[in-house]
């Protein structure tokens, strides 16, 4: 079940420093602790469902037209090989930062800059479980900013838990 909550105070993200910021969670079991933040992030960017795609597809094509960046390939393209450094480029997505536990994911755009961290804690009991914490922040830089994501945000608040839902489906397979 991915759930919203409180922005978790082990980010690297500030919240303070954004116009807008939400947080959705779920748990997964890694009870040997192998699940790396980079098993995460192919996770996190493999093939999403098809109304997924249709959404971004349809988002490329408008934004296109007024200048904003878009991908130069499908999300989950050619992920096996990426290492989820810092700087590496991954659909619209840079790589920002990378530690143990977490990886941060972001773009500056003329009409405004999005992060999107993945972050990974053991659940306080120790039994196996760990928390996966998706947290996006983004902050205005004009009015087509503001927009913008009036126009995205109910889809964003529909696909973050879904993707969530998906990787976690497939780290428990795994």
């Amino acid at each position: 079940m991915i759930k919203r909550v409180a922005f978790p105070g082990s980010t690297l993200l500030d919240p303070q420093e954004f116009h807008y910021h939400d947080c959705f969670q779920g748990t997964f079991n890694d009870k040997n602790d192998e699940i790396t933040v980079t098993e995460l992030g192919k996770a996190f960017f493999a093939p999403p469902p098809k109304w997924i795609s249709v959404l971004f597809n349809i988002r490329n094509k408008l934004v296109a037209k007024i200048g904003l960046k878009i991908p130069d390939r499908k999300m989950g393209e050619n992920i096996e090989h990426l290492s989820f450094e810092p700087s590496q480029q991954v659909g619209f997505f840079k790589v920002l930062s990378k530690t143990e536990d977490e990886i941060l994911f972001g773009e500056d755009d003329k009409h405004l800059n999005f992060k999107v961290s993945l972050l990974q804690e053991r659940d306080p009991q120790d039994n196996g479980i760990k928390r996966l914490t998706c947290s996006t922040v983004v902050k205005y830089n004009n009015w087509l900013g503001r927009v913008y994501f009036f126009i995205v945000k109910p889809f964003h608040q529909m696909v973050v838990p879904s993707m969530m839902k998906r990787m976690i489906k497939e780290i428990d397979r795994s």
